[in-house]
């Protein structure tokens, strides 16, 4: 990884700003000092990294490095603020770890993007609603603090292979051709974003709409 730094800059030196595309660069506490150690060795670079919020439940000291690093932002998959749906979707940590993670990443310095998802299977308004009051609830957190926290949403959509694909099929359902979800590209820059393969969950297409509008209104400052 450091060669492949050496490269980029050899190519281009006035390059300020990486970003790791690799989910599991910083998957552990080990990761994490090896990632400080080597961007240590480029002062004034910048990057940016995905993470996964229990990378940092237990390593939040190692935050403040991260930061000296020249860490400028990760991403956050959070998917959703409901308890039930992140079991549903054997997604790891709970709803107050995510806000206690991503609370201290902020307070050192470090932006978060998080990613969100609504229209999971059986997915209900109160389901949706917990998870853009999350949303809101981490945009106010980074109100006061050093780091800012903005959104990127997507409405579910069964991958061939996965869990909840073959759940569906064995329940009958039909998954449809993706394609675009027009009422969504209201929001400037996002229709390459914007796609649909059916609304699986138990929330009219109009609500789903509105979920995603407005969780995806955080996306700035």
């Amino acid at each position: 990884m450091e060669k492949e730094i050496r490269t980029i800059i050899h190519m281009n030196p006035s390059i300020s700003s990486i970003r790791m595309l690799d989910d599991l660069f910083l998957r552990d506490e080990p990761s994490i000092d090896n990632a400080i150690t080597m961007f240590n060795k480029f002062p004034g670079l910048n990057w940016r990294g995905m993470a996964h919020i229990l990378t940092f439940a237990k390593s939040i000291q190692a935050l403040c490095a991260l930061k000296e690093s020249g860490c400028r932002e990760l991403f956050i998959g959070i998917e959703s603020g409901s308890a039930s749906i992140r079991r549903k979707i054997n997604k790891p940590g709970t709803v107050q770890q995510v806000v206690e993670v991503i609370h201290s990443i902020l307070q050192a310095g470090i932006d978060v993007k998080g990613y969100f998802i609504f229209g999971f299977p059986d997915e209900t308004a109160i389901d949706a609603e917990e998870t853009y009051s999350l949303a809101l609830k981490l945009k106010n957190i980074s109100q006061n603090t050093k780091g800012t926290f903005r959104t990127s949403v997507f409405q579910f959509r069964p991958y061939h292979g996965t869990q909840l694909y073959n759940e569906l099929l064995q329940r009958g359902k039909t998954i449809h051709t993706i394609k675009s979800n027009i009422a969504l590209n209201v929001i400037e820059g996002r229709s390459q974003f914007n796609f649909q393969s059916g609304n699986y969950s138990n929330i009219s297409d109009d609500l789903l709409n509105d979920f995603i509008l407005k969780t995806q209104s955080f996306s700035g400052d």
